[in-house]
């Protein structure tokens, strides 16, 4: 490719129907706009084949890309639920989704297909719930794969801007739409409630790991054992290493025995189980966030449904029964004791989302600030069990290192000497008439 709009070609030359001139029909279209060739050498820029889902679902895609942006794509999902938990996990604390395209189900009706669609307005509440904060939110003209000179247009139909922006609501009312939103999972409250699942998920895995170390020293000198008892019945008891034999696997006995009795008994009282009660601290904060997640839906749904009435008020004194004040009102009551009640209610669920997430927002920062001074004395604790357990290996096996040396069959570790003694030992073997294949 040679570069920039260097290939011509002709789009609609074979397209007659709703042309206004042979002009339009044998215009002109410059391929490509911009070159992949073009592209920095050090630019990290690749393509992939594949389902959105298994690609970017695996863990190595968890929280890496600062930016994600899907342009026509989010309706081509069958189950848009999973495409919004895929975009979350790929997002890194402060990253930004940016969407641009509509709401045209690819498999909405289509026999033996699943397909979960939903309207504008639910994948908002849906996207909130999850912890996206919506920055900004517009409608704009767009069109897809379309002649723009056709006498035929094809228009997608009118979204709902976002409420937060009346003067876009008003500007973009004629537009042709289609929704841009830039959406992201942190702002300086969003961030601080994601840090209670983060920091969940990081002393799960602390004390998941914890464990697992015990498990895998627990079975290392089991292991030792087993190897122990199989060596010390290679040796005679009268050899020159028998005694070495037997020195070590009274050693690994030992340790063994150190490591239920102390190790695993230290680590699980300095460590697993400090770290399983802050584990139950959490379930508490999870529950006021999704409490708050909850009200925060329930006043922009007020809030929606207050300036609709605002705008063309109901006669209907059931639309917000919650203020008691005016509950009495009935059909044919004075519109403007309507839109009153309508804006209590609205301010009414405000102040309720308001204390709790004020809450959240000063509690939340103490929680991160108390885990180094309450996971210092675990870390501390565990570096010098773990010292302690290795310097007593150490010198136990040192005691068994003398033996060999007393032996002459010392300054085994050194590569050479080592490979020389097997060679030599392994010849001997092949002098034997019955091993004449070795």
């Amino acid at each position: 490719m040679k570069g920039e709009n260097s290939i011509a070609i002709h789009p609609w030359i074979h397209s007659f129907s709703n042309q206004q001139s042979r002009e339009h029909q044998l215009r002109t279209v410059r391929i490509p706009d911009i070159v992949p060739g073009g592209i920095p050498p050090t630019a990290d820029f690749s393509m992939v084949a594949g389902d959105f889902l298994d690609i970017y679902s695996s863990p190595k895609e968890s929280e890496i890309y600062d930016a994600v942006v899907t342009c026509y794509f989010i309706d081509t999902a069958k189950n848009i639920f999973q495409y919004l938990e895929v975009l979350w996990n790929c997002l890194a604390p402060g990253g930004v989704w940016i969407n641009h395209g509509p709401l045209l189900y690819h498999f909405e009706g289509m026999k033996n297909e699943m397909s979960v669609e939903l309207n504008l307005e639910e994948l908002r509440a849906v996207a909130k719930t999850m912890g996206f904060i919506f920055e900004h939110e517009t409608m704009m003209k767009s069109t897809y794969t379309s002649n723009e000179t056709s006498m035929l247009q094809c228009k997608y139909p009118q979204l709902l801007v976002d409420k937060e922006f009346d003067e876009e609501e008003k500007r973009f009312k004629t537009c042709v739409p289609c929704l841009y939103l830039m959406v992201t999972p942190t702002n300086d409250e969003n961030q601080t409630l994601s840090f209670v699942s983060r920091f969940e998920a990081k002393v799960e895995k602390l004390h998941r790991e914890a464990k697992g170390y015990l498990d895998a020293v627990r079975a290392m000198t089991v292991a030792q054992q087993r190897m122990a008892e199989t060596v010390d019945h290679f040796y005679d008891e009268g050899g020159a290493l028998g005694y070495a034999g037997l020195q070590y696997k009274q050693a690994v006995e030992k340790l063994d025995e150190e490591c239920r009795n102390e190790l695993d008994s230290n680590c699980r009282i300095t460590v697993l189980e400090p770290l399983g009660k802050l584990i139950q601290t959490f379930p508490d904060f999870n529950e006021a966030i999704k409490k708050r997640q909850k009200k925060l839906l329930d006043y922009d749904q007020l809030l929606s449904k207050s300036r609709k009435l605002a705008e063309k008020p109901s006669n209907d004194p059931q639309a917000y029964p919650i203020v008691c004040v005016i509950s009495s009102c009935a059909n044919g009551a004075d519109e403007s004791k309507i839109v009153f009640q309508a804006q209590a209610a609205t301010n009414q669920a405000k102040e309720i989302y308001d204390s709790i997430n004020t809450q959240l927002v000063t509690e939340i920062p103490r929680l991160i600030d108390l885990r180094v001074p309450y996971l210092d004395p675990s870390f501390e604790a565990l570096v010098k069990s773990q010292l302690v357990f290795n310097e007593g290996a150490y010198h136990k096996l040192k005691e068994i290192e003398r033996a060999f040396e007393k032996s002459g069959v010392g300054s085994g570790a050194d590569g050479d000497m080592f490979e020389g003694k097997i060679e030599g030992v392994l010849q001997q073997m092949r002098e034997l008439s019955i091993c004449g294949s070795l």
